[in-house]
């Protein structure tokens, strides 16, 4: 076990300040804030032809009030007041379909596929695999078992455990989780398929809630609670790091991203290495996109000219977030994926809009 000494995390630190945008850059169209979006994704150092389209808005998605979900060139998400899943395309912001759903439950952007929790029969919950340009039915289990991860089935029903009370929740790395309990105290268990049947590879006890459980991260899996994160051997159930005070808020390929709090109960947003649990940028008030093009993507809310968008330089003598892209648009929130970052503005009624960045192949 290692337990993670994260230093001195109250201590002042200058942050990174948007300069104010002057008269001359307030004339600008939104399409010289935006043209130059290929840095965002590609080392400066570097300079293979890039190309970014427009912002698109996607109108359909207007009442979307979670973040989206990106599969390849669609975007998908809940609309509240009608309790649809819509998609839309990313290239020309056209509606491609709606369907009664309440989740998305899993994106398999390899096969093109996702997985939605939608209603049987307009009562009760099943889960239903489709195809994301089209919206067409492939498969739909009357229950939310994890038989797919990441909208592929890879544990048999048949096999899933018999045990009074285990109720599985997940995949991961073809092991399947168990959690036995409720609210409070529960137990987390890994199972190894064999034949027909599973065998039960560890337990660990846990506190909080079972909504989740453990979660994959840096080839461990991670388990969070009321006193940090912590991150496990897979296959043992052997702690490998723990990290106090850090509350996990998102992940990416490479990075656990949170609040990291010091004895005074003073915040600042940090990315922690998941094999080992340890402090690799400070991100100031940046927040974290997702990953395009096998860049961490970052960007800074704020008013038209005040937004940026950036990435995280782990390479730097002191690694943290660089600024590439001011936007002339409000941004709120972004989520990134394959080559797409879609944002919301924040502003009530209006849609998310969509930037597409395309790498040139030399």
């Amino acid at each position: 076990m290692t337990l993670i000494d994260l230093g001195e995390t109250g201590r002042d630190e200058p942050e990174w300040e948007p300069r104010r945008p002057g008269w001359r850059q307030r004339r600008r169209e939104i399409l010289a804030g935006l043209i130059a979006i290929a840095v965002l994704l590609l080392p400066q150092a570097s300079v293979p032809a890039t190309a970014a389209a427009l912002p698109i808005v996607l109108q359909p998605l207007a009442g979307v009030v979670d973040d989206v979900h990106i599969v390849g060139d669609v975007a998908l998400g809940v609309l509240s007041e009608t309790v649809e899943v819509a998609a839309v395309s990313l290239d020309t912001g056209a509606l491609l379909w709606r369907r009664p759903g309440v989740a998305v439950y899993a994106t398999d952007p390899a096969a093109g596929r996702v997985a939605l929790v939608g209603r049987a029969g307009g009562r009760t919950s099943q889960i239903e695999v489709v195809e994301a340009r089209t919206g067409q039915l492939v498969e739909a289990w009357p229950d939310a078992l994890p038989v797919y991860s990441h909208g592929r089935r890879v544990v048999a029903r048949s096999a899933l455990p018999q045990a009074a009370g285990e109720r599985a929740v997940s995949v991961i790395d073809g092991l399947l989780q168990t959690v036995r309990g409720e609210q409070g105290d529960y137990s987390v268990t890994f199972w190894r398929p064999d034949g027909e049947r599973m065998v039960p590879l560890w337990t660990q006890e846990m506190v909080g809630s079972p909504v989740r459980a453990f979660f994959p991260c840096g080839g461990l899996v991670c388990a969070a609670d009321r006193g940090g994160v912590s991150g496990l051997d897979l296959r043992t159930g052997r702690l490998v790091w723990a990290a106090v005070r850090f509350t996990v808020t998102d992940e990416t390929d490479d990075l656990l991203i949170g609040r990291l709090s010091d004895s005074l109960g003073r915040e600042q947003n940090v990315a922690l290495d998941p094999r080992t649990g340890i402090v690799v940028a400070r991100l100031g008030r940046w927040h974290i996109a997702g990953t395009v093009l096998g860049r961490t993507a970052a960007y800074l809310p704020g008013s038209a000219g005040r937004a940026w968008l950036g990435t995280v330089d782990l390479a730097a003598a002191q690694p943290a977030v660089r600024a590439r892209t001011n936007l002339t648009a409000p941004v709120d929130r972004c989520v990134a994926g394959g080559t797409r970052l879609v944002c919301f503005s924040g502003v009530a009624g209006q849609p998310p809009f969509a930037l597409s960045v395309l790498a040139a192949r030399s």
